[in-house]
């Protein structure tokens, strides 16, 4: 099948773009083995390393996202250190992504600034060493709400790709600075082609090899895997793309809420992954603890809600559809390389 669907999408998808972008092939021949995928669960809370049904799946990576400048305030430097300490007491190996939280200024920080902020972070956690410049980057500022209580939501570079792209410069300009190993993940972004190739021509000198996207609409709405926005995506950048954010959505504003949709959507993530396997090599999803019931939903119209887990902590459907494809594909916990039979998480 995946045969059929490669041949439809090269026919469909003008990959003349990508060379007139960025010079080289959109793929490149699979190598003869390929390693398995690496799957996380990007959460926000450090208690979430401390659940057992975390640590049974034997996850290896997971993603916090911190405010752009979040060594700089102790509080900030405090949550984060927690999360970090969490992490490393399950083995999980951490990736940081910068960006604009409710409550600060919906003007984006000068490139000067930024690189003051990275370096600080730098400074505090030299322990991490997975890094993406700034989160949905492409994701425009609404007004959520009216009166008093009104807040935004967005990020400042929405219509800058030239920013992020003096971002991710000067991140990869501080890492080489400090001659400390980075990974920087070039972008982190809704499917956005135009979007895209501003930021690459913006680069002025050699494109990444590493790129994030999160395919929310492709993974809950069934698109093709041919034809989809990861698709699209792939033809338009070389070398790598992890699926930085994504998952099975129990509730959002345009969704009602529906457990058993996320589970079938959160199976169909893994059919989109294997189907462009080797160029997907991570996934990451969103998130771990559920913030809403059914009931809770109905008075909450515009709530989001992709949580693993109900709010005190059962498990939901998607919590073991996640479980029976690592298990199918012998990921984590399941996996049979000998290198990994003593990992950490296998304790418990």
């Amino acid at each position: 099948m995946h045969g059929s669907l490669h041949a439809g999408w090269k026919l469909g998808m003008a990959v003349a773009l990508v060379a007139a972008l960025v010079g080289a092939p959109a793929a490149s021949p699979a190598p003869s083995r390929v390693p398995p995928l690496l799957i996380g669960v990007g959460d926000q809370g450090p208690a979430t390393f401390t659940k057992p049904l975390y640590r049974r799946l034997g996850l290896q990576v997971s993603r916090l996202v911190v405010p752009w400048n979040a060594a700089l305030h102790a509080d900030r430097r405090a949550w984060v250190r927690q999360w970090l300490a969490g992490a490393k007491s399950d083995g999980i190996q951490p990736m940081i992504a910068f960006g604009r939280f409710s409550g600060q200024s919906m003007s984006p920080p000068s490139v000067g600034a930024y690189r003051k902020a990275f370096l600080a972070f730098r400074q505090a956690f030299p322990q991490v060493h997975e890094y993406t410049p700034w989160n949905e980057a492409n994701r425009c500022q609404r007004r959520v709400g009216s009166g008093a209580g009104a807040f935004y939501v967005g990020q400042p570079i929405c219509h800058n790709p030239k920013r992020a792209a003096d971002y991710y410069k000067a991140t990869r300009t501080a890492c080489r600075a400090l001659h400390r190993r980075c990974t920087i993940v070039a972008l982190d972004i809704h499917s956005a082609e135009r979007w895209l190739s501003q930021f690459i021509r913006a680069l002025h000198g050699p494109v990444p090899q590493l790129w994030g996207l999160h395919n929310y609409i492709d993974v809950n709405r069934h698109h093709t895997v041919a034809h989809g926005g990861t698709a699209r995506m792939l033809g338009l950048v070389p070398g790598q793309v992890w699926l930085t954010e994504t998952g099975g959505l129990v509730k959002t504003a345009a969704l009602p809420y529906n457990e058993k949709r996320a589970a079938r959507a959160t199976r169909y993530l893994f059919a989109i992954a294997n189907a462009w396997r080797p160029r997907i090599s991570r996934v990451y999803l969103y998130n771990w603890r559920g913030l809403l019931t059914a009931r809770q939903a109905r008075r909450q119209p515009k709530a989001w809600d992709s949580g693993m887990t109900e709010p005190g902590g059962k498990p939901r459907p998607s919590y073991f559809a996640l479980r029976s494809e690592m298990q199918k594909l012998h990921l984590g916990c399941w996996d049979r390389r000998p290198s990994v039979r003593k990992a950490r998480w296998r304790a418990g």
